[in-house]
């Protein structure tokens, strides 16, 4: 019995210990992808999923802001889920997290409002602060969050319906372990 305890007491705090690891994993990763130059918008809509759901998407609209040091890049898909929903994948590239405009940073520091909607938390790993806004009579609603403090991703989904997957589900879809390995080779190759 007295063994049995002990056994119990080391596994658990291994498990500690591998926490404390992977959060300092995680810390030094954040700052490992960071840098002056974004990826371009045009190679930003690779990193977007070609279909949810087996929909295929629309073609990838993307753009770049230069309204401060270093150029922020966007790109942006829809896909077209049922006849009336349509879901909208946004990831923006801000290089670094000193490049993210003050007045969009506050939506990742407190959680923003909207009328009609319920908002709360989202966390994933890897995730520096992070929304969802949710309406369960309209079946609307977007999540928003900072990934490794330079990417912004927000997935919005307008007229969902009872027949799809949990909103927070979609996100998933996204390859977001490709997008921090191509920051990360990109950064080593340089």
């Amino acid at each position: 019995s007295t063994s049995h305890a002990n056994s119990e007491t080391v596994k658990h705090h291994s498990k500690k210990v591998s926490k404390k690891e992977s959060t300092k994993k995680e810390k030094t990763a954040f700052t490992d992808i960071q840098t002056t130059k974004p990826f371009k918008a045009s190679e930003l809509g690779n990193f977007l999923p070609k279909s949810i759901l087996g929909k295929k998407s629309s073609p990838s609209s993307s753009g770049t802001r230069d309204d401060s040091k270093n150029p922020i890049t966007t790109a942006s898909k829809d896909y077209q889920l049922t006849r009336h929903c349509i879901l909208t994948v946004t990831l923006t590239d801000y290089g670094n997290l000193k490049n993210i405009p003050s007045n969009e940073m506050s939506d990742y520091n407190s959680l923003p409002r909207q009328s009609g909607m319920t908002s709360s938390k989202f966390e994933i790993p890897g995730s520096m602060g992070g929304y969802k806004l949710w309406s369960d009579q309209r079946y609307d609603g977007m999540i928003g969050f900072l990934y490794y403090n330079r990417f912004a991703i927000r997935l919005d989904i307008i007229q969902g319906d009872k027949s799809l997957p949990k909103f927070d589900e979609f996100v998933k879809y996204l390859n977001l372990e490709k997008l921090v390995h191509s920051a990360e080779a990109r950064i080593k190759s340089k």
